[in-house]
């Protein structure tokens, strides 16, 4: 049994190094457990040139396609290829396709009709005539749409099949599982105390990600002389941060691999995690548990279903400035609290969120997928 992942990218369009990002990350780590159950994975993506490779024993194949309706073209690619006991994956089901195929899988990655993209000039017209109810009505529309194209489904939060059994009846809702991220977890190691607390913002530097809010807050805490803030990563909004690190000497930025992250967070205290919309189980939010972090997030999509507030972490209401700036006060004020939420943070992700979880509960979802007869 093959399996063909269809998905944009997971190596660059050259063939010849790996796309850094959440998708990816995860699709690599599927590829490990459909070899594990006796699938041979084949990832379909886009390239400037065909090319197919081996690597690490997953088959890649890149075909010269455009960016416009990528998943389309690429399934025109390898249907004919496409056995009856095969089974296709679309990487996300945001690109996905209604095919006669049985065997066809989606993976819903987080909402995304919660937030309103205002450097959409077109969208943010629209709100500002009034109109900011019709975008919202398309975008749950398409996101309803796009999740019924194929026959199964794996969320990685509970957030969306909970909104989605709102509009379904009940025999839509079969075949659909909810499997949350995971991240890697190493033995617990106390922090040895330090002069200076340690922020982290980890993520992409875009307006979703929350990097302006949390840019003002570090405005404002300015004057804790004892409080570092790193920001790690890359994105349009690294200008802005260079140009506060100029009139502030506590800000660092800097980038890490994906394959470091874990290693990389042990080196903080509190780990801010501020998304203004469209997040799942975050892998960030999660890494950063793993590492020992204190961690303050926002109560956007999965993230409310991995953080009990004042227990595990804090959580704060979205693309606010006063909350975020209140919780991060607090963390740094207080070491113990620090201690005891990294604590319990680490323990939750060791229970519920380990790479081994992540593993038992796809071969679970794969195991199914072979009984179809």
């Amino acid at each position: 049994m093959r399996a063909f992942i269809v998905y944009k990218h997971v190596l660059n369009l050259s063939g010849n190094g790996f796309v850094v990002g959440g998708i990816e990350t995860y699709l690599l780590a599927l590829t490990k457990v459909l070899k594990k159950n006796g699938i041979k994975p084949i990832i379909v993506q886009r390239a400037n040139e065909d090319f197919e490779k081996e690597i690490d024993g997953n088959i890649y194949w890149g075909y010269s396609v455009s960016a416009k309706s990528y998943h389309e073209k690429l399934y025109a690619k390898i249907k004919q290829q496409l056995n009856e006991e095969d089974l296709l994956i679309w990487g996300t089901d945001t690109f996905s396709m209604k095919v006669p195929h049985k065997r066809t899988l989606a993976i819903q990655h987080g909402i995304d009709y919660d937030y309103f993209p205002e450097e959409d000039k077109r969208k943010k017209l629209f709100m500002d005539l009034g109109l900011g109810w019709l975008v919202k009505y398309f975008q749950r529309r398409r996101a309803l749409n796009v999740f019924r194209r194929a026959n199964y489904k794996v969320c990685v939060d509970y957030n969306f099949w909970n909104w989605y059994r709102t509009f379904s009846v009940p025999k839509e809702d079969k075949n659909i599982y909810v499997i949350p991220n995971f991240a890697q977890v190493d033995e617990w190691e106390t922090k040895a105390p330090s002069d200076t607390v340690k922020v982290v913002f980890a993520r992409r530097f875009v307006r979703r990600r929350g990097v302006s809010v949390f840019l003002e807050v570090v405005k404002q805490l300015k004057d804790y002389k004892n409080v570092s803030f790193t920001f790690a990563g890359e994105g349009p909004y690294l200008s802005d941060i260079e140009k506060l690190q100029k009139e502030q000497d506590n800000i660092i930025i800097t980038k890490y691999e994906p394959s470091e992250a874990i290693r990389f967070h042990k080196d903080y205290d509190i780990a801010v995690v501020p998304t203004i919309g469209s997040e799942g189980t975050s892998f960030s939010l999660l890494e950063a548990m793993s590492a020992g972090n204190a961690v303050v997030c926002t109560a956007v999509g999965g993230m409310t279903n991995i953080i009990l507030n004042d227990y595990n972490g804090l959580m704060v209401k979205p693309n606010s400035v006063e909350a975020l700036k209140n919780s991060l006060e607090k963390l740094i004020k207080d070491p113990a609290l620090r201690a005891t939420l990294a604590k319990n943070a680490h323990t939750t992700v060791s229970q519920s969120f380990s790479l081994e979880k992540w593993e038992e509960r796809w071969s679970l979802v794969l195991n199914d997928i072979k009984k179809l007869s």
